[in-house]
């Protein structure tokens, strides 16, 4: 869907956010004030500069199963709009409660390139998130998309391509309801073959008992905090965003 100037900013419920092809807003892109950096912690493969770092064995990288809390959603390929590429089309997704930290993992229907093409409507990046929606009640307006422009979910925990290198993000949007603004954390993150995987300190979101989360691939034809973002793929069908655990 082409974005249209002077588009009025809707407002997308969670059923939405897995239902709308793309969202135009007007206004200048927004600025989160803070950024925050984790310490670098190497790599995951010689292909991935910047990824998660190994972090021993398998007894020191996962909890047991039965130390885990895992929710997972999947979905079919080949449903993606532009005609994206498989690297672009979710066919399962993960959240799970590893020790102190949720691990996200996305499996996409085809290798992710270890550099990307910026698929039309892409322009500045591409995005594989997921949407983090800590209160129904509350939509924050603003970051990532352009000012007044609202979301439901609080925290967007995404890798993201920004045509010459990935990077792991959670955004928290917390502070916008309250007229502040974003602030952006680097977490580790991995991309080996056809899966990604985010790693994402549990206090960095608060901690929480529960959560939905919705996943998502994104098109930026505009500058990240503008309007021109345009939703690929969806992970869940209308009004079935997953609950974690």
């Amino acid at each position: 869907m082409e974005r249209k100037e002077h588009l009025k900013c809707l407002v997308i419920g969670l059923g939405a956010l897995a239902t709308v092809l793309a969202v135009g807003c007007g206004g200048e892109p927004t600025r989160p004030t803070t950024e925050a950096l984790a310490p670098p912690l190497g790599t995951n493969g010689p292909d991935r500069p910047g990824s998660a770092a190994a972090r021993g064995g398998a007894g020191e990288r996962y909890q047991l199963a039965s130390e885990q809390q895992t929710s997972v959603d999947l979905d079919p390929a080949g449903d993606t709009e532009f005609g994206a590429p498989g690297f672009q089309d979710i066919v399962r997704a993960e959240v799970s409660k590893e020790g102190d930290e949720f691990v996200l993992r996305m499996e996409m229907a085809a290798t992710i390139p270890v550099n990307p093409p910026l698929p039309a409507p892409a322009v500045h990046e591409i995005w594989w998130m997921w949407a983090i929606d800590l209160d129904r009640t509350t939509t924050p307006a603003g970051y990532p998309c352009a000012p007044g422009c609202t979301l439901p979910s609080e925290i967007h925990a995404c890798v993201r391509w920004d045509g010459s290198s990935f990077h792991g993000i959670v955004i928290d949007r917390r502070p916008l309801l309250n007229g502040g603004q974003a602030t952006i954390l680097t977490v580790p993150f991995s991309v080996q073959g056809a899966t990604l995987e985010l790693h994402v300190p549990s206090a960095v979101i608060g901690n929480p008992s529960s959560f939905r989360w919705p996943t998502v691939t994104t098109d930026w034809s505009g500058p990240v905090g503008s309007g021109g973002f345009h939703f690929v793929d969806h992970g869940s069908p209308p009004g079935q965003a997953p609950t974690w655990p």
